[in-house]
């Protein structure tokens, strides 16, 4: 199955995954500052097409004033399948596979794509 992203000239494959029982959980890491429609567009292509159960954006940066996630909120509001997670807030140093396995051994009935 093919995604089209931007144009209908650029496809990106994704292959069906099997988990049987498992739920699904899509990450989408990054900044978003700021948020904006092809964040959205990406991410509900991505949802739609892999049947995840949902979206997690996971910022990695906010102001002081806590604008960007507040943005981040407003943005998602009203998309059944899209969340946030705080897990890398102002953790962009760390790893980002430290963020994974705490999230794996957390939620052993969740599969992370």
């Amino acid at each position: 199955m093919g995604i089209e992203l931007l144009t209908p000239y650029t496809k990106v494959e994704l292959e069906p995954q099997k988990t049987g029982e498992r739920r699904q959980i899509g990450l989408f890491v990054g900044k978003f500052a700021p948020i904006h429609l092809a964040h959205l567009v990406i991410a509900d292509q991505v949802w739609r097409e892999l049947n995840l159960e949902r979206i997690l954006f996971m910022p990695e940066y906010d102001d002081e004033n806590g604008t960007i996630i507040s943005l981040l909120v407003r943005a998602l509001q009203g998309h059944p399948g899209f969340g946030i997670d705080m897990a890398r807030l102002n953790r962009a140093r760390q790893p980002l596979i430290d963020t994974l396995k705490t999230l794996i051994a957390n939620n052993p009935r969740q599969t992370f794509i």
